[in-house]
């Protein structure tokens, strides 16, 4: 079943945070009002009346709004409750403000919860709990918040807080709010998360006392969770999309496919907004999708814009509140009263079928005629409305216009002095994120970087700037113009680049690669194309571990084990056994703290956060291992390899299954520590199958770029060979055929998204001779590298042996040249690497 949605822009708001939406419950009358809050501080409270949409109040600038939610407790449903900074405000449905409480948090608030006198606020990550006005709890949160949610876990004795977490949690907090009750890895960081009070148990299979809760994650997948007292059960699972767009904000409050369950309404980053129906066997089912150009920041749903039907709201990041009503007289909103009127309630007006056939009596052809005539007719009633509607929107821009013109021409015409001179450059609201992504799809690229970069207002440029050589990569659907800038080694910027857009648009995604080894910093200079054309400045750290991704399972309790296992075994530091990984281990000792320690790692790895966390055993630590120590892991995109953590005061512990991985991580440690001041000394014990291992997982990507160079120059001589003969290659196979159809534009355009690896496909996706020859060079060139990196780290963690290091890097190279020849495959090399051959 399809939904059929119609969109309906209700109001402009300024540029908005994450959850500064919420659809108030019904009251006299038959609608419902709208609260809404934007960065300069301005809440608004809107409703349709009449078919026109009217504000209930609009307060002055302030503070930014970060947060607008709806009290929880039967007394305060009409109550609007606004966070700004550390700031919440209590409002009524008409604007008048009966509360205010200034908390002593120094983080300002991103998440807002109230029900009756229980207040509980989210920052970036310290989890606070008031009663009447006064600290009750606080939980500090081992990574960063990104969402936050409470459900009345406990009944009527108390709701229990949910945190989602960086660090791939969630965590359901104790009542009080000091302490983790429950622990759930995610797959991907949780950017969302929403208590469902009707559940989705169509069989009726969930035990009594048991609450729905669904989180949404960075890579688009949604997860239900089953949360009782004792346990928490995972249900299904909306998988990803192509795209991969985080998951921004959740909804379920009606049903809007009319199939008797709540359906799932999401808004994502890259503006896809989404409904999914749950069936009777209790998997969901996608009934409805539209994309929008910009970010969704919040999502709720009501009847808004009618009585008739319920309404999915949206709220973007610049600001616009848009609703999709699945009543087509909603289009009519904005239009004449006199026109709107016979329009807003189907059939008002309409004549009556049996007069009009004739009674009861009457033919079905003539009913026929006469319910076509009473459509037509409410077809010519909304086109009227619909017009009527563009010429008044049509009047108001110009009259927009008009007064834009004189106050330019007023700003213009005095000297910037004083007071004028800051806001003429005020910065613009931007929104950025840097995603790792690892896997292909929709076009893109495995083991990648995509910065997105949204603003307030339509781009004009975006300057990119990095001290690390990068891969730029073409984005899909990107409409900006590439300039690349040779580098300026002086000023040490090793990448530099200049994205301008052709179109009027908000919002830019870049991709590119880097290579991991030095530490680098990525700015991105956003320029707005409205004046004033302040440039906004967005930095990212690029780790010199920046291909490994975090991930939930604990790589070094998996090594502890295997230790144990090849112990009771008897192989003692042997060969690993069938199934195991080969890890290798780095142990580092000295006179630095357990913050020391968490910051040189953090400044090594991607993704960790800046202070460690509590060690209490994983109550409330979210990483602590049993001994005490805190524990991250993480997987490399590039090669799959498994990198595990274990820090502690006066001692570390590294182990994984790529010798590389091990090398750069002691290089960043001891710049660190030298940095810092610190004695450290550090030991490395090698797995007997570490070289072959990680040369194995660094050999398909070698052969799968080495693939790519020979199809690339094939190509180009089956092209010269079509130049010479006039076109007429009818005698050439078919495979070859095919390969010059793939390589023009228009067999380019058919090539299915994310086909890299079929015939004619270029480095980056892109048939060769496309533009990617260049790129494709490169891609091969990191990929012996990779291979040459591996066998110096082995030589200089004492695996090698043999003659000199350079000679025999010399006879490592003339192997790889020899690409796939005899004498040149993967045992040969690994043979060589070991010193068995030469």
């Amino acid at each position: 079943m399809e939904l059929e949605l119609h969109r309906v822009d209700l109001l402009q708001t300024g540029a908005a945070a994450p959850g500064t939406l919420a659809v108030l419950p019904p009251g006299e009358k038959k609608t419902q009002k709208v609260a809404v809050g934007d960065c300069s501080g301005v809440v608004q409270c809107l409703s349709v009346k009449k078919g026109e949409v009217a504000l209930s109040f609009k307060t002055m600038p302030g503070p930014k709004v970060t947060s607008v939610s709806i009290g929880r407790h039967s007394r305060q449903r009409d109550k609007i409750f606004v966070a700004s900074g550390g700031t919440i405000r209590g409002l009524t449905k008409k604007g008048k403000e009966f509360f205010r409480f200034t908390t002593s948090l120094t983080e300002p608030i991103s998440r807002l919860a109230v029900a009756d006198r229980d207040v509980w606020a989210s920052c970036e990550f310290v989890h606070s709990h008031y009663l009447e006005a006064k600290d009750k709890g606080l939980y500090l949160a081992p990574d960063r918040i990104l969402a936050a949610e409470v459900i009345p876990l406990l009944g009527t004795a108390g709701m229990v807080p949910v945190l989602a977490c960086r660090d791939r949690m969630v965590r359901v907090l104790e009542p009080d709010g000091s302490a983790t009750l429950f622990e759930v890895p995610t797959p991907s960081p949780p950017t969302a998360l929403l208590h469902v009070p009707d559940s989705h148990d169509p069989r009726h299979r969930f035990p009594p006392g048991c609450h729905e809760l669904l989180y949404g994650c960075e890579d688009g997948r949604i997860v239900q969770l089953m949360v009782e007292r004792a346990a928490v059960r995972q249900g299904f699972t909306i998988p990803a999309p192509q795209g991969g767009g985080a998951v921004r904000a959740l909804h379920c409050g009606a049903d809007y496919s009319k199939s008797g369950c709540a359906d799932i309404v999401v808004g994502r980053e890259d503006g896809w907004l989404e409904v999914w129906d749950v069936d009777e066997a209790g998997l969901p089912q996608k009934v409805f999708s539209v994309q929008l150009p910009e970010s969704i920041c919040s999502v709720d749903g009501g009847y808004v814009t009618s009585a008739a039907a319920a309404d999915i709201i949206v709220h973007t990041f610049t600001g616009k509140v848009i609703a999709f009503s699945p009543n087509a007289a909603s289009l009519a909103l904005g239009a004449p009263a006199t026109a709107a009127a016979a329009s807003v309630v189907p059939g008002l007006g309409a004549l009556n079928l049996k007069d009009v056939a004739g009674g009861p009596g009457a033919s079905a052809a003539a009913q026929a005629a006469a319910a076509g005539q009473q459509q037509m007719s409410q077809n010519q009633l909304l086109v009227s409305a619909l017009n009527a509607r563009v010429a008044k929107a049509t009047a108001e821009v110009e009259e927009l216009r008009k007064r834009l013109d004189k106050e330019r021409a007023r700003a213009h015409s005095r000297p910037l002095s004083g007071a004028a001179a800051p806001a003429a450059s005020a910065a613009l609201d931007v929104s950025h994120s840097l995603k790792l992504q690892a896997a292909a799809g929709d076009g893109g690229h495995g083991g990648c970087y995509a910065l997105a970069l949204e603003s307030a207002a339509p781009l004009f440029a975006v300057g990119l700037a990095c001290s690390r050589e990068l891969l730029l990569l073409d984005a899909p659907g990107n409409v900006a113009i590439v300039s690349r800038s040779t580098p300026d080694e002086r000023s040490g910027w090793a990448t530099l680049a200049t994205y301008r857009c052709q179109d009027a648009t908000n919002r830019l995604t870049i991709s590119f690669k880097a290579q991991e080894g030095q530490a680098g910093v990525l700015h991105a200079f956003v320029i707005p194309a409205i004046p004033p054309k302040t440039c906004t400045v967005v930095q990212y750290r690029l780790a010199p571990l920046c291909l490994h991704q975090r991930i939930s399972s604990d790589v070094v309790e998996m090594w502890q084990q295997q230790q144990q296992q090849q112990g009771q075994q008897g192989q003692g530091s042997g060969p690993a056994a069938a199934g195991q990984l080969p890890f290798s281990e780095l142990m580092m000792s000295g006179a630095f703290s357990l913050q020391d320690i968490n910051s040189w790692v953090a400044a090594a790895l991607p993704d960790l956060p800046p202070h460690a966390p509590t060690t209490d055993g994983g109550k409330g630590g979210g990483g602590g291992g049993a001994g005490g120590d805190v524990r991250y892991s993480f997987r490399s995109c590039q090669a799959g390899s498994l990198l595990g953590c274990s820090i502690a005061a006066g001692t570390a512990r590294f182990v994984s299954d790529n010798i590389t991985a091990l090398a750069l991580l002691h290089d960043s440690l001891m710049r660190s520590a030298t940095a810092d001041k610190v004695r450290a000394s550090s030991s490395f014990a090698v797995h007997p199958r570490g070289l072959e291992h990680a040369a194995r997982l660094l050999w398909p990507e070698l052969e799968l770029q080495r693939g790519r160079a020979r199809r690339a120059k094939l190509l180009q001589a089956l092209q010269e060979l079509r130049v010479q003969d006039g076109g007429d290659v009818g005698y050439l196979a078919p495979e070859y055929k095919a390969m010059l159809d793939q390589a023009s534009p228009a067999g380019a355009a058919a090539l299915p998204p994310g086909d890299e690896d079929g015939a004619g496909a270029g480095a980056g996706g892109k048939p060769p001779g496309a533009g990617g020859g260049g790129d494709g060079a490169r891609e091969l060139a990191a990929a012996e590298e990779a291979v040459r990196q591996l066998f110096r780290d082995h030589l200089r963690l004492g695996g090698g042996a043999g003659g000199g290091a350079r000679g025999r890097l010399q006879g490592l190279d003339e192997m790889l040249k020899r690409a796939g020849d005899a004498g040149a495959r993967l045992p040969d090399v690994v043979a060589y690497m070991r010193g068995g051959g030469q």
